[in-house]
Formats: C-alpha cells, structure tokens, sequence
C-alpha cells in the first residue's frame, strides 16, 4: 500500500518513475475556474507540485506570480531546473505541506494537487 506521508514515498516515486502526473486535473480542466476566479497579479500557491504541468500553464497564461511547494527535493529541483527559462522565475520550495511557513506577501488561492 502507498504511503503518502512518508517523504521516502515521494523520493522513490519521483526518481522511480518520472513521468508527468496530475493527481487532481489537468489545467485545460482547471482553466475556466482559473480564468473566472483569478487575476494575473494574484499570488497562487501550488501545494503538492510535483511535476505537474498545472504550474507551467499558469505562466504561460499570465499567472507568474506561483509558489510551487512540494515535500521532494527530487522533483522540486527537477522543476526548478526545467523551468528555470520562463521570467519572471517561478518560485520552488521543498516543504511539508503539513507544517507550511510561506513568507512574503499574502497568498491569495491554495490549489492541492
């Protein structure tokens, strides 16, 4: 059986197997909600990232200002890396969201994959 909670479940699974999941929707499902709820200035708060492509849509929309976190070091680097090309950068963090300390400016919609 999966053990989510475990920080060694998501190491081994994003090492393991690679391959882009979305845990919850795909952002062509997501996008009217987006569009209808959001503004481009809004500060959006990615938790559970992963390596879903729900962030890189964002920005390609307009919403660059996304705090990806994710209890993986392994994939938030992967991420990190794959979208180090985009400006303005997006911002990656390894963190539990269980036990979340988000500094900055207030965040205005948390979305959990």
């Amino acid at each position: 059986m999966a053990q989510y909670g475990r920080l060694q479940y998501w190491e081994d699974r994003y090492t393991n197997s690679p391959e882009v999941f979305e845990w919850y929707q795909n952002y062509i499902g997501l996008r009217p909600h987006i569009h209808t709820y959001l503004t481009p200035t809004d500060r959006i708060l990615h938790a559970g990232s992963g390596n879903s492509h729900v962030a890189e849509h964002l920005h390609n929309d307009g919403f660059v200002k996304v705090v990806n976190v994710d209890i993986s070091a392994t994939v938030t680097e992967f991420m990190l890396n794959k979208t180090s090309h985009l400006t303005p950068p997006m911002e990656w963090q390894v963190m539990d969201v269980r036990q979340m300390e988000v500094s900055g400016e207030k965040v205005t919609v948390a979305r959990k994959e």
